[in-house]
């Protein structure tokens, strides 16, 4: 209860600076969730259970205690994440995770790069996904299944003639 009274104000400060922030989570060593600040209250939230088999980038920073960052398909979608390792005291205790949705780096890439482009999500990594066009919904910019995966883009309606011309892989 203490780590959720301390992590809520922080959550509030991140998503009053960005609409896009949507999650905050922190895991123990052994990458079992500690606590989903975005969603306390949720019975599904999984605490307690090992995440490092589904989210490679938590599995990894906890291994290596070093930071890292990218997409990932999470409970909330396609995110940017952060992964950040704590220590307390001079120990490891595990890391804490802030997802952005993937709208607000697709929109500035869009805005900078002023040509049309994509996220392609492989069907390797797609495949685990339940309910695929559920799932999509969930996407801040237009999307749609694509091989076997998924492809995201602020530009999917000027890509539509352009996508089967290309080889995803």
């Amino acid at each position: 209860e203490l780590l959720l009274a301390e992590s809520l104000p922080l959550l509030k400060v991140l998503q009053d600076e960005s609409p896009y922030v949507s999650s905050l989570a922190w895991i123990l060593p052994d990458n079992q969730v500690l606590l989903r600040t975005h969603s306390p209250d949720d019975g599904s939230q999984d605490i307690g259970k090992n995440i490092g088999n589904i989210h490679p980038d938590i599995a990894h920073a906890n291994r290596s205690q070093e930071p890292n960052s990218g997409f990932n398909l999470g409970r909330h979608g396609v995110q940017f994440r952060v992964v950040q390792p704590v220590t307390l005291d001079g120990q490891h205790v595990g890391v804490v995770q802030l997802g952005l949705d993937e709208g607000q780096l697709m929109q500035m890439l869009h805005q900078r790069l002023k040509i049309p482009f994509f996220l392609h999500i492989p069907p390797e990594i797609f495949k685990d996904i339940l309910d695929p066009e559920e799932f999509l919904k969930k996407a801040t910019v237009p999307s749609q299944l694509y091989q076997g995966g998924a492809v995201i883009s602020p530009n999917l309606s000027r890509l539509q003639n352009a996508l089967p011309t290309i080889t995803m892989g």
